[in-house]
């Protein structure tokens, strides 16, 4: 089986490997299908990491969606602190919308993860990051 199938970790490191060796510069897309595929392999820890060191390391600007799938993969695997550290990666590269924050509080509230949503709120409003005020009272 492949990537898309079954979560080959392992693969999916080695066609990574093999693409920057060979001069391929990954892209946004690159990333989100790595991301996908560490999330349904439950190794959100080396998502996290790859994100904070590869796109520097290879030169790529990642699209802000890339960082916003994976705080909220990050949270559908109800990873609290994972997803704050992937919130402050997408905050050291740009200014969530207010729409993007109110997803990201709506996924912490109705997965009941009430005290990772007060720390994502506190580091939005930290940051000057735009939030709805319906989605700071959910």
């Amino acid at each position: 089986g492949g990537c898309a199938h079954k979560p080959d970790v392992e693969l999916a490191r080695r066609f990574y490997d093999s693409m920057v060796k060979g001069g391929i510069r990954p892209s946004s897309a690159t990333y989100s299908i790595l991301i996908r595929v560490f999330a349904a392999s439950r190794s959100l820890d080396e998502a996290v990491d790859m994100l904070r060191l590869e796109p520097a390391v290879r030169g790529v600007e990642c699209e802000p969606r890339i960082y916003v799938q994976l705080v909220q993969a990050c949270l559908r695997e109800r990873q609290g602190r994972r997803a704050v550290e992937a919130y402050k990666l997408l905050l050291a590269r740009s200014s969530p919308t207010a729409a993007v924050n109110g997803s990201i509080l709506g996924a912490c509230a109705k997965l009941h993860m009430p005290d990772t949503g007060a720390e994502l709120l506190a580091l939005a409003e930290a940051a000057g990051s735009r939030v709805d005020r319906t989605d700071a009272e959910r």
